[in-house]
């Protein structure tokens, strides 16, 4: 499955939505309403070169870089809100791909002395990914 990107710069991969498309067309089928249907695909590689440019661009694109790298969080924050899991009750790939930036986003701040992702910003996030880390 390649990735693309589209006019805008934005990432994405035509594998991963038919496979996507496939498995929310056998949910509605199966009888779930498609209005209760969400799907998340905050994966590293739409997320981490967010942070990374926020990290590493310079003075002129540092702002801007920071607000993407800042939504790019908040797509994670609000997609957990107050679910044990990304997927409800279950650990999914969501959830490891989620722990993982979790894990290195502090690193990286801290080296590039940015206040990107912080307790006060992402309670949930940072919460559930101190949780998994101990039960891991």
């Amino acid at each position: 499955m390649e990735e693309k990107k589209d006019e805008e710069d934005n990432i994405f991969n035509e594998g991963e939505t038919e496979v996507t498309m496939a498995h929310a067309k056998k949910l509605v089928q199966s009888g779930v309403l498609p209005s209760d249907i969400g799907i998340i695909t905050p994966y590293a590689a739409q997320i981490l070169p967010t942070i990374w440019n926020a990290c590493w661009s310079d003075e002129n694109r540092r702002e801007k870089a920071v607000e993407e790298a800042l939504e790019a969080l908040k797509i994670l924050q609000e997609a957990l809100k107050d679910k044990k899991f990304f997927g409800g009750d279950n650990i999914g790939l969501v959830d490891i791909a989620a722990n993982f930036i979790g894990y290195w986003v502090p690193i990286l701040q801290d080296i590039a002395r940015l206040e990107l992702l912080t307790i006060e910003k992402f309670p949930s996030y940072i919460n559930r990914v101190k949780s998994l880390s101990i039960t891991l």
